[in-house]
């Protein structure tokens, strides 16, 4: 792909992680739209890949070089040495084009057209197909359990990894749920909840964090307890006393040289209280910390690619047998 975007960078790298925790070969191939020219590229990234030698005639049964939304396609192969040995596996992905439209979710799933305000962004709609297809290449047989895990995994794995925050203050949809309610699967609706609490855990450390260091501010964090992201009600405002807000006491009279009172004020440490209804304000609003609290990287939550992968697949595996 040309102009490859910071997130399909990091959608590609995340791919990878994927191939290395389940053992299958999956292979990016790149958009041509000259079938001879797709054919021969394509070849040699397979080489590439598995270090069998394929050539253009191994490929001219791929002709959906030029579908918009990509896709993914298994090849299983013998050896043509050793007509023998196992057959062997690769997994080929076809990244969407960079402005897919976002309806045509929609129209692959049956579930209609998004209106205006639920439209997640191109590049959005982009990364979550790349990663639903190779997910895919984890597929045996076909089944709807596949189907689910694939959307749920492409969902969490945006999630984890561009971590938009528009969701926090419970107005506007982030982009993995847009998108999941667009494919119309349940598993991939939790999965966007999943995500968002993990972001929502990490903020809201991470702003307990600035509020101590920067401002000396005595913080409570008040742990989470739903995955129903969507359905947490949102403060409008800070609560006075629990805003990091400057608090002065009276004095306690004390003796001064000559045995009266000193009198005067003393300043008490100011206290702040940091929770899912409240983490968008300490973000956008008057807690001034910035979106995010501190800078994003993917997956920041967890300590590698691999670790992130790992942990999104078997989760996406969980909620599709249980949706």
């Amino acid at each position: 792909m040309s102009l490859t975007s910071d997130l399909m960078v990091a959608v590609f790298t995340f791919i990878s992680a994927l191939e290395g925790n389940t053992g299958y070969k999956i292979a990016i191939l790149d958009r041509i739209e000259d079938p001879a020219q797709f054919w021969a590229r394509s070849a040699a990234i397979l080489c590439q890949k598995t270090g069998d030698n394929f050539c253009e005639a191994d490929m001219r049964f791929m002709t959906a070089n030029t579908e918009p939304s990509g896709m993914s396609r298994i090849i299983e192969y013998k050896d043509k040495k050793n007509p023998s040995a196992p057959v062997k596996r690769v997994c080929m992905v076809l990244p969407p084009i960079n402005k897919v439209d976002p309806t045509s979710i929609g129209e692959a799933f049956g579930t209609g057209f998004p209106n205006s305000l639920d439209m997640p962004r191109e590049k959005d709609t982009q990364a979550w197909l790349t990663l639903y297809h190779a997910a895919h290449c984890l597929d045996s047989n076909g089944s709807p359990f596949e189907e689910k895990r694939a959307a749920a995994f492409a969902t969490l794995g945006l999630a984890i990894i561009d971590a938009n925050p528009k969701f926090t203050a419970g107005i506007m949809r982030s982009p993995p749920r847009q998108l999941a309610v667009i494919s119309g699967q349940e598993a991939a609706y939790w999965a966007a909840g999943i995500g968002e609490r993990l972001l929502l855990d990490l903020w809201k450390l991470e702003a307990a964090e600035r509020l101590r260091d920067d401002y000396d501010c005595e913080v409570a964090m008040v742990p989470s307890t739903s995955i129903d992201v969507e359905r947490i009600p949102r403060d409008r405002q800070l609560t006075p006393g629990e805003a990091c807000d400057p608090q002065t006491s009276a004095a306690s009279p004390a003796a001064g040289d000559n045995g009266g009172s000193t009198g005067g004020f003393t300043s008490t440490p100011p206290k702040g209280k940091v929770t899912d209804a409240n983490i968008w304000i300490w973000m956008y609003g008057s807690g001034g910390l910035g979106v995010p609290p501190k800078p994003w990287t993917p997956w920041k939550m967890f300590g590698s690619a691999s670790e992130a992968a790992r942990y999104t697949l078997t989760t996406a595996e969980t909620l599709a047998k249980q949706k």
